[in-house]
């Protein structure tokens, strides 16, 4: 499921059997590493994509967690994100980037951070993008697929 109205609505008939959210984290920086910064915002968002198309229905993919790179506060107010998710049922939530300055306060964090490395999908071709990112998806779903067997 996803942030539509349509998805909005099935998820409210059937929230009992969608406890997952996943949040893509995407920086933005309008500096010298912008061009890199939007290949990872486009490589982490067409992975959630996925990951919610291939998932749907036990996943909600929530509206990109956006923030200035660099800026220290926004783990206090991802943090207010993910407590206010968990307070309106989703038991778990992925937190999933291509920025690995996260990796540093990932012990802060109290959801599964997944730091991937962004591949440029504007060189690939469709089938070896299709290929990479099903792996990765796999990766990330083994860890919840363990969560969801042991809740």
């Amino acid at each position: 499921m996803k942030w539509a109205v349509a998805d909005v609505v099935e998820y409210e008939q059937a929230r009992e059997y969608i406890d997952t959210g996943i949040i893509p984290l995407l920086s933005i920086s309008f500096e010298k590493g912008m061009k890199e910064t939007a290949v990872e915002g486009e490589f982490i968002s067409a992975l959630t994509r996925e990951l919610e198309r291939e998932y749907k229905g036990r996943v909600f993919l929530l509206p990109a967690f956006t923030y200035v790179e660099g800026c220290v506060s926004e783990q206090r107010r991802l943090q207010e994100w993910t407590n206010y998710l968990k307070d309106k049922g989703l038991q778990h939530i992925a937190l999933i980037t291509s920025d690995f300055s996260w990796k540093e306060m990932e012990h802060e964090l109290t959801e599964p951070l997944f730091c991937l490395q962004a591949l440029p999908l504007d060189q690939l071709s469709d089938q070896t993008k299709r290929e990479l990112i099903h792996a990765q998806i796999k990766n990330i779903m083994e860890i919840f697929t363990e969560k969801w067997e042991n809740k």
